[in-house]
């Protein structure tokens, strides 16, 4: 008989009791958590933005300005109509966003 490993960690009946346990413990989060930075950006998709970024070994924030298209977990896509440029922006640099017209802050 193999008695190097704990019965209560490593149990030889295992059964669907422990999986039910867990996921009942996940309908406790609540579900009023306000919006992360990456939600608000999709709700305001297509309104103008003023995108302030702060990069490595630059001492000053540079500014981004256009439309946003795009974003994700960890970017952002502007486009900038008067230029015809889009920018591809990494959230990692992001200092602050400015709107000129009132933003949808819901989930």
């Amino acid at each position: 008989m193999n008695t190097y490993y704990n019965r209560d960690i490593f149990p030889q009946n295992f059964n669907n009791e422990n999986i039910e346990i867990q996921n009942r413990d996940y309908a406790n989060i609540p579900k009023n958590i306000p919006p992360t930075i990456e939600n608000i950006l999709r709700t305001n998709k297509g309104k103008q933005a003023k995108i302030y970024m702060t990069f490595p070994y630059i001492n000053e924030i540079k500014e981004f300005s256009g439309i946003i298209e795009q974003n994700g977990n960890d970017y952002i896509v502007l486009s900038e109509p008067r230029t015809g440029k889009w920018n591809l922006l990494p959230l990692i640099y992001l200092s602050y966003i400015t709107f000129d017209e009132n933003i949808n802050y819901n989930n």
